[in-house]
């Protein structure tokens, strides 16, 4: 089964790639919550590797959410 998701219109094509970028930036505050609240939380958790790995993800999630709007919008239009 194909999943063809060719937009109808520019505008449903805009639509889509704000769409892309909040579920990005969605990932992105995910992971910094995680990363902040984790520790004091869960015992388990401790800040250091895993903190940093997350606040890591966070950056490149928000990092891929920008490119996708920079990549969905063409200036002067």
């Amino acid at each position: 089964m194909k999943l063809h998701l060719q937009p109808r219109s520019p505008k449903h094509r805009e639509e889509m790639f704000k769409l892309t970028a909040t579920l990005l930036n969605g990932v992105a505050i995910a992971c910094l919550v995680g990363a902040s609240f984790g520790p004091w939380l869960n015992d388990a958790l401790q800040w250091g590797w895993q903190s940093l790995a997350l606040i890591a993800g966070a950056a490149i999630s928000h990092l891929m959410a920008q490119t996708v709007l920079w990549l969905g919008f063409v200036r002067g239009a």
